[in-house]
């Protein structure tokens, strides 16, 4: 399953759709590694801000690809939330990564 899958996922809307594979692109450049596996952050306002969104529309997307499994946000105490795109790094991080 690579990041084009979820085009064909009926149970995200456009945005949704359109975050994820900024995520995936993100991912893809500047991705790190952690405990639970490789990860990235990219606040709400500057994902919004690349992709013309609202930062409302943005929180409803990583909501509803939170609920589809595609993404794990991790919030730290003080720290940026550290983002793990599922799918994206099964296929192309080399681990599996278990929500």
């Amino acid at each position: 399953m690579d990041c084009m899958r979820i085009l064909t996922n009926r149970q995200l809307n456009s945005s949704a759709k359109l975050v994820y594979l900024a995520l995936c692109e993100r991912t893809r450049r500047e991705a790190k590694q952690g405990a639970a596996g490789a990860f990235i952050i990219y606040p709400e306002l500057e994902l919004g801000q690349a992709l013309s969104l609202s930062r409302n529309t943005v929180v409803n997307a990583m909501q509803q690809l939170k609920k589809a499994g595609f993404v794990k946000q991790v919030k730290g105490c003080g720290t940026p939330a550290q983002l793990y795109l599922n799918d994206y790094m099964n296929t192309f991080g080399g681990y599996q990564n278990e929500f």
